[in-house]
């Protein structure tokens, strides 16, 4: 490929990720052309077009680095995080690997994601909680990056030995619902099929296993006496216990939600099904420090499911 071919495919390339919002990436194609034009400064305008891509090149580390600096979270020191832990556990004391499933979930909840993703990455050398920490982190990479990264780390997964083919389905599921409720246009790897007692489990609809909710929708009492029905998404999955994020705005109508509230004809989403039942309010708490300060952080206890 000529070189003036190869600059216009990366400037091309740069100009695409800008638009996707990928500045990382676009910055990256800006220098690879920079470089580009370093070395070939005796073609026609390379100099200007030089000082316009250095120019673009500047620009996107300005708006990186505001991008990083709002979004960035007040550290947390370990005790806290470790008070996190234990206080938004929920689990029998006496199964350890859930109460730390709990407590990680608890962590990523409360904006302190790098501390619990090393958290999730330990449980992930447990068989019986290989699949929800492997969904946690991809839940994690989705809130502090990009969902593109969530994919690159399912497709790393997908060239290790770590998760059997039946796990491997169970998260490509998960993660393919996010993909498509965000309508991004990325595929997946396919998963094989292994044998036929695996499809005809597969179209049981794995029954033995808690139905992952994507959102809920719960009926509140509004001052005029009507009832409204409010569509919120989960944020984080435990088993039966749901946790959802609403805004300080909303504490209005959140004041109706104390602990032990039984909530009636709440409607579950999954990726499969709708269906209604009962949910019971496990805890409610406003997030004092990170990104989310000043919302509510809302657990619900499903049952009579």
């Amino acid at each position: 490929m000529d070189i003036v071919k190869q600059l216009k495919n990366k400037l091309q390339e740069a100009e695409l990720y800008r638009k996707q919002g990928l500045l990382v990436e676009a910055k990256d194609s800006y220098e690879t052309a920079a470089e580009l034009l370093k070395e070939n400064l005796h073609l026609e305008n390379s100099q200007s077009l030089l000082d316009a891509v250095l120019k673009k090149k500047a620009a996107l580390a300005n708006d990186l680095n505001r991008f990083q600096e709002n979004t960035k979270t007040p550290e947390v020191s370990k005790k806290a995080q470790a008070l996190i832990m234990n206080l938004f556990s929920f689990s029998d004391k006496d199964n350890p690997e859930a109460a730390a499933l709990e407590g990680a979930i608890a962590l990523a909840k409360f904006g302190q994601h790098e501390r619990a993703l090393g958290e999730f990455e330990k449980l992930l050398q447990e068989d019986s909680l290989r699949v929800p920490a492997a969904k946690n982190i991809l839940k994690c990479y989705i809130e502090i990056s990009t969902l593109e990264n969530a994919v690159a780390k399912f497709n790393n997964w997908f060239t290790t030995d770590l998760f059997s083919l039946d796990n491997l389905r169970k998260i490509h599921k998960f993660l393919k619902n996010i993909i498509d409720k965000k309508g991004a246009d990325i595929s997946l790897p396919q998963i094989p099929e292994d044998d036929i007692v695996t499809l005809v489990e597969d179209e049981a609809g794995e029954d033995d296993e808690i139905l992952e909710v994507s959102s809920i929708g719960i009926s509140i009492e509004t001052d005029s006496g009507k009832r409204e029905l409010h569509e919120i998404d989960v944020s984080f999955q435990s088993g039966n216990t749901l946790s959802i994020i609403f805004s300080g705005d909303e504490k209005k109508w959140l004041d109706k939600l104390d602990k032990g509230t039984l909530l009636n004809d709440v409607h579950f989403y999954s990726p499969i099904a709708m269906f209604t039942g009962s949910a019971v309010v496990a805890a409610k708490t406003q997030i004092k420090s990170g990104p989310k300060k000043g919302d509510y952080c809302l657990d619900i206890k499903m049952i009579n499911l």
